[in-house]
């Protein structure tokens, strides 16, 4: 996952409004514990693809992982 984060951000760069990037740095910063990361990387996808199920789901497991269920 380390590896890949560059090419995530890079993908984000390229295409802003694309979720994929989004979804996929988001998994690979929760797979390395950086779960607040995770989930800014997470909210801020959805500002750009507020009904992409991948992105609320990932934020929705993130914010479990850090014991905000109210979220």
């Amino acid at each position: 996952p380390e590896e890949a984060l560059p090419l995530y951000e890079e993908a984000i760069r390229l295409d802003p409004h694309a979720p994929g990037p989004y979804v996929n740095r988001g998994i690979a910063l929760g797979q390395l514990d950086r779960l607040e990361e995770a989930l800014a990387c997470f909210r801020a996808g959805l500002e750009f693809a507020p009904k992409e199920g991948l992105l609320h789901s990932n934020l929705g497991f993130a914010c479990q992982k850090l014991g905000r269920t109210a979220e």
